[in-house]
């Protein structure tokens, strides 16, 4: 059996003054930025395993783009794997709530990932 394993870090639900979720560093505030940067380190975490072939893949889970233009600078293995909720990406929910562009809206993350060589 040839067993792969690949890690997915499910990005964090950062929320405004009113409860709305959304990206981490849009009207940042200190717990916002803070669970992006412990986002960032558990992303680091996850490389050393994979430059010890304990993992196959490391990528993320329901991110917007704006967290991504950040993130993606501070990791040295760029993502691999990119998880989307179809639901979502039909529903444009993050046009839906308000708050910034959704990570499935798919052309802004491909511009970023084309940006950084990923």
């Amino acid at each position: 059996v040839d067993l792969r394993i690949h890690v997915l870090l499910r990005s964090p639900r950062c929320q405004d003054q009113s409860d709305l979720i959304i990206p981490c560093t849009k009207y940042t505030s200190p717990a916002n930025y803070e669970k992006l940067e412990k986002w960032t380190e558990s992303y680091n975490v996850v490389e050393k395993l994979y430059d010890k072939k304990l993992i196959s893949g490391i990528g993320f889970d329901g991110v917007y783009v704006e967290d991504v233009r950040e993130f993606i600078q501070k990791c040295r293995i760029k993502p691999q794997i990119y998880r989307g909720d179809v639901y979502q990406a039909l529903e444009g929910y993050g046009r839906r709530m308000g708050v910034g562009n959704h990570i499935s809206d798919g052309k802004e993350l491909q511009q970023v990932l084309q940006d950084h060589n990923v």
